[in-house]
């Protein structure tokens, strides 16, 4: 397999995505790994078999600024379909460990905004961070005909529409306006699907009468918005299906859940629905009446195409674990060490950051303005308030047998140790020279601060060395990996 790494490193091969993606021949299968960085680029990617990894989610970030409403070097629209950040086509794509955004900004003075559009056959997202406000991601294909003359400009206007296999596990989407769109058979499985702005609408589907549609498994509705102020989806095209499996739906969920788009033939034609799903207390809960209700029938079509979409393909290496925690304080390398376990092991990493977005949680003052041990003090309690969020998900891998790498600072000591089951692991990456903390920030961001920063780091890590639970060091960095490797294994 072709490979190339990009970045700023002496190692790297390029400097920009697009140069290393230009490089693969259609027809080779390629890795591309990108180390953490901001790279402002506008990707249009189409080959046969190309897998493209971040360093990690959080500080990978690919990032542009085109809106619908901005204009070309013509001075035409931009319109939809070619405001993308990146644009994924061909045969078989996967991307993971990154995130993806648009900043265009707002739909009002931006337009529609893409920060995805996948258009390749088989498409495969794992830890991926898509961010804009109206219509994040397009999930290929388009409809056949536009509404508004010119309103497919884009890459695929004129080509026959096909229909593509989409999967997002352990993703997180943000948007506001139909941000997630369009007409392929989609599997969203335990991802994040994160509402801003005062109103708007998560789903836009537009598929066939008898296609799979999108469908949400184990996923989180989740917002800072005002309670009942968006809608779960409406059809884009008349036989759009959006369904929602074992999800948790937050209370800005309107009551009645769906729209029709104006369109009074929608409610006979679309398909939308609700499984076993979790509500706040007290939420209240009155969907349309043409909302669906699913049979058994219906239920086992779709969880066998949930199945087919999400299967594990085969691990890489042996593994003696199905949840492993990897902590430490910032600024010790624990998420280059979690992403490189997770390529050895072929299995995906979740960042404990992700619970504290929407986690109930006591708050400090700016951190910059209190002590140090103040800093390690909120630090504590803070792993102690996301434990039962954080243990909750260990048990539903466990029950799941699906197997993934947890990390972050916000890992508990207690908790960890108050684990008895064998298959799940726990480790905790140790660093006690302030200076080479300093070195790892600077490797990542600049900024007055980070030495105060790596003060705190070396004295959290000394409070968790100090709870009497497995530690590595992190140094050498070169056997960090099979130093790992090897302590995981004798258990």
């Amino acid at each position: 397999m072709l490979k190339y790494r990009v970045g700023k490193s002496e190692t790297c091969h390029y400097k920009t995505i697009q140069e290393a993606i230009n490089a693969v021949p259609y027809n080779t299968s390629a890795e591309i790994f990108i180390e953490a960085g901001i790279y402002k680029e506008k990707i249009f990617c189409e080959k046969s078999d190309l897998t493209i990894i971040g360093e990690n989610c959080k500080n990978t970030i690919i990032t542009f600024s085109d809106g619908a409403k901005f204009k070309d070097a013509d001075g035409d629209n931009i319109n939809t379909f070619r405001s993308y950040t990146a644009f994924f086509g061909g045969e078989n794509i996967r991307v993971e460990n990154l995130s993806i955004f648009n900043e265009a900004g707002e739909s009002k003075t931006a337009g529609q905004s893409l920060a995805v559009y996948a258009d390749a056959k088989n498409v495969t997202f794992k830890n991926v961070y898509m961010k804009s406000c109206q219509d994040t991601l397009f999930l290929a294909p388009m409809p056949e005909k536009e509404r508004i003359t010119g309103g497919f400009k884009g890459p695929r206007e004129y080509v026959p529409r096909f229909l593509t296999k989409q999967t997002y596990i352990s993703c997180k989407i943000e948007g506001d306006i139909d941000f997630i769109f369009g007409g392929a058979d989609t599997v969203f499985y335990e991802c994040d699907i994160v509402s801003v702005g005062e109103s708007g609408y998560v789903t836009a589907p537009s598929g066939k009468e008898d296609g799979l549609g999108l469908v949400f498994y184990k996923c989180r509705f989740l917002s800072n918005s005002e309670k009942h102020s968006h809608y779960l989806g409406r059809p884009w095209r008349k036989f759009g299906k959006t369904t929602l499996i074992d999800c948790f739906v937050g209370e800005h969920i309107k009551p009645e859940g769906w729209d029709f788009w104006n369109e009074e033939e929608n409610k006979n034609t679309c398909f939308f629905a609700e499984y076993n799903c979790n509500y706040p207390k007290n939420y209240t809960k009155n969907r349309v009446s043409w909302a669906k209700e699913l049979t058994d029938s219906e239920l086992n079509y779709i969880m066998s195409e949930i199945e087919k979409h999400i299967a594990e393909k085969p691990r890489t290496h042996d593994r003696s674990f199905t949840v492993l925690l990897i902590g430490g304080a910032s600024g010790t390398g624990k998420s280059t060490l979690a992403y490189e376990l997770g390529k050895f092991y072929g299995i995906n990493v979740l960042e404990v950051d992700d619970i504290y977005l929407t986690a109930e949680r006591s708050e400090i003052a700016n951190w910059q303005d209190v002590s140090v041990e103040e800093n390690v003090n909120w630090l504590v309690d803070m792993s102690k308030e996301l434990s039962p969020a954080l243990k909750a998900i260990v048990e539903r891998h466990i029950e799941d047998n699906v197997p993934i790498i947890i990390e972050g600072d916000f890992i508990c000591t207690e908790m960890v140790k108050s684990f008895k089951n064998p298959e799940v692991k726990a480790i905790f990456v140790s660093e006690s020279d302030k200076q080479q903390i300093i070195e790892n920030y600077f490797s990542r961001e600049g900024g007055n601060l980070q030495e105060f920063r790596a003060e705190i780091s070396v004295s959290y890590g000394s409070h968790i060395k100090e709870q009497g639970v497995k530690t590595i060091e992190a140094r050498p960095f070169n056997t960090a990996l099979n130093r790992t490797i090897e302590m995981i294994g004798r258990g």
